[in-house]
């Protein structure tokens, strides 16, 4: 199959778990710039690829058994990390859709948050380190919560303000580009974003295209001290 980011061969010369996450989390990284339906089939793709190339034949004795084939721990866990990546992307995109046509037809939907792999002490202190200097001084610390759970929003729920400035005067993009990488392992789409996230004024805020800033790695540092 050509087009796609996730090399076997590559991939099998990695060490452990941890090297192979972070390959992983590369091509999806790379993947979701290019689109959430290449996103689900660069998943797809890495599935058929590990199911195919990675099982193993067990030896007991010194005696390979050869009616029995199994994945490594690593593997399976990473093949296990790729499905339910793929599955939530899928609901994510499902849920848009359908929020999409609720509002074009004045029919209110219950809404979601973000899907995170921030423990709950880390959303916590990021939010104590982010209130006042980032997001609005007064945010509801259960709303910030809330979004980072793929879990219904209460009937209340407000916009998480973004209250940092560039030097223009307006919201800081490349700042919160780099807190919803960090936050959630890649930048939703859009029309997420709107949902839950909105300028000092309850504006949303767009995000152009990814490009190439001198102080990208700068913000990016500050927010990974944030959640250490």
């Amino acid at each position: 199959m050509e087009g796609f980011l996730f090399d076997i061969s590559h991939y099998r010369e990695l060490n452990n778990y941890n090297e192979k996450r972070i390959y992983i989390n590369e091509c999806f990284w790379k993947a979701s710039k290019i689109s959430d339906e290449y996103f689900i089939n660069e998943c797809e793709y890495i599935i058929i690829q590990i199911r195919n190339y990675c099982w193993m034949k067990p030896i007991i004795n010194g005696v390979m058994i050869e009616t029995s084939i199994y994945l490594s721990f690593d593997d399976s866990q990473i093949y296990n990390y790729v499905l339910n990546q793929q599955k939530y992307q899928k609901e994510l995109i499902e849920l848009q859709t359908k929020t999409s046509a609720n509002i074009s037809t004045g029919i209110k939907t219950n809404l979601q948050g973000f899907h995170s792999y921030l423990t709950l002490s880390q959303i916590e202190t990021l939010f104590e380190q982010l209130k006042g200097n980032y997001i609005a001084e007064n945010t509801n610390p259960d709303h910030f919560k809330a979004i980072f759970k793929n879990e219904p929003l209460s009937a209340g729920f407000e916009h998480v303000k973004w209250i940092l400035l560039s030097r223009n005067d307006k919201p800081h993009k490349t700042a919160l580009r780099e807190f919803l990488k960090i936050a959630f392992g890649k930048v939703p789409s859009q029309k997420t974003i709107d949902v839950y996230i909105s300028d000092k004024k309850g504006n949303p805020i767009k995000l152009a295209k990814p490009k190439k800033e001198a102080n990208t790695e700068y913000w990016t540092d500050i927010f990974k001290k944030m959640i250490k």
